[in-house]
């Protein structure tokens, strides 16, 4: 079967390199299936000739059935052939339903921490603990944080811990349009530490205003504002009041109340 996929790959790639002008492959979707080592390894020639030119990686949901050191390797070779000294191009990497631990993360983590253009990254549903917020966090930041455009991570519930590591990472973010965060659920703590985060954020961007656009902030916490030291609404207006390009603002399931919305 890998073979008769890179039979047709590369019929795909001799038509696109004879055409004129030559067309470039810029996005490559290899998401929702499972992709072993040996599979991958087939098929390497042709990603490594287009890995110079692709901006858009989906690798979403492609170790999901392997055994743990599978899954480990699977990732390893995608750390390989897109390395960031080979395609130096990549924008956006999708690894939403991926199962990612912290060694999961030591194994694609050129990638991550080390692309020069990388601005868009998608981790929804990962099953990311605190422990692997903390490991990310440190691995975008400083480097990284200053040029993500945008960051979804919802659906990992990483508790209050997680939102507190995510807090201190976005003060860094300050080319940040789109934050998701839907259905992480962190808490009262950590939807404060998150959004704290966020005001540290525009005071860091120039003129004190963000970038941002869209914020998907459903399912966390945010009290009614009658607390200032525990309650995340009063920084959240903040925020807003801070981000005059925003949008689409996502705060259902955040606790607020009639009182919070008045």
């Amino acid at each position: 079967e890998a073979q008769t996929i890179l039979t047709s790959w590369n019929a795909i790639l001799s038509s696109n390199a004879s055409a004129n002008p030559p067309v470039t492959v810029t996005t490559l979707d290899l998401s929702c299936r499972s992709w072993s080592l040996p599979v991958l390894t087939v098929l390497e020639p042709a990603l490594m000739e287009i890995a110079p030119t692709v901006r858009t990686l989906k690798i979403d949901d492609v170790i999901a059935s392997l055994p743990t050191e599978d899954g480990f390797a699977t990732l390893a070779f995608f750390n390989r052939v897109f390395h960031p000294d080979l395609a130096e191009c990549v924008t956006d990497v999708d690894l939403s339903d991926n199962a990612l631990g912290t060694r999961s993360l030591d194994h694609i983590g050129d990638l991550l921490q080390r692309s020069p253009r990388l601005a868009h990254l998608k981790l929804h549903n990962c099953g990311m603990s605190k422990e692997v917020a903390q490991h990310l966090s440190e691995k975008l930041g400083p480097t990284i944080a200053p040029q993500l455009q945008s960051l979804h991570l919802g659906r990992n519930q990483m508790g209050p811990e997680g939102a507190t590591h995510f807090g201190n990472l976005l003060q860094s973010c300050t080319s940040l349009r789109s934050l998701s965060y839907a259905g992480s659920r962190p808490l009262a703590n950590g939807t404060k530490a998150l959004v704290d985060g966020l005001v540290r954020m525009a005071e860091a961007c120039d003129g004190g205003q963000t970038s941002l656009v869209e914020l998907d902030l459903d399912d966390m916490n945010f009290g009614t504002g009658s607390d200032e030291d525990t309650d995340a609404l009063l920084p959240l207006c903040t925020v807003i009041r801070s981000s005059p390009n925003l949008r689409r603002l996502n705060v259902k399931d955040g606790g607020l109340g009639q009182e919070g919305f008045d």
